[in-house]
């Protein structure tokens, strides 16, 4: 994953849905970069259906559609 927007070094929490998938810190300019982060399986009985990825860091919150398809 990969974001920008942010402040300074911001603490970036990333969700699926509703659980927390992973966290970073972005750079100095606001931005990160090459985070992994795992899709929970629990969620395969939903597909197909689309869900959001959300990167936020307070006030701050960005999201992107993911298509679940198994």
């Amino acid at each position: 994953m990969s974001g920008d927007g942010f402040p300074a070094n911001a603490h970036v929490v990333i969700f699926f849905h509703t659980e927390q998938i992973g966290e970073t810190t972005a750079n100095g300019g606001g931005k990160f970069s090459d985070v992994t982060v795992n899709i929970p399986t629990d969620f395969s009985q939903f597909a197909p259906q689309q869900f959001f990825i959300h990167a936020d860091s307070g006030a701050f919150d960005a999201q992107t559609p993911f298509m679940l398809t198994g």
